[in-house]
């Protein structure tokens, strides 16, 4: 697997702010106007969106947490 900017990877599981919870499944070179970027296509169960990669560490961008994470949280 590719590792890229911000961390992430293709296959990795990620929390969006607005689209919620959805996991990376490429990666592409998109060009709009003049601009050409990369991005993330991030699969939702409702959706698919283009996050740019360099744009991953965002407030509203985060990975999924793990079981053992979600665990010591309900015990708290």
């Amino acid at each position: 697997m590719k590792v890229s900017k911000g961390g992430y990877q293709i296959g990795d599981w990620i929390v969006h702010g607005n689209y919620g919870v959805g996991q990376i499944i490429s990666e592409d070179t998109k060009t709009l106007g003049d601009r050409t970027r990369e991005y993330f296509c991030v699969k939702t169960a409702q959706s698919e969106y283009w996050l740019p990669v360099n744009h991953t560490d965002v407030d509203h961008v985060r990975p999924v947490s793990s079981k053992y994470m979600i665990r010591k949280a309900l015990g708290v």
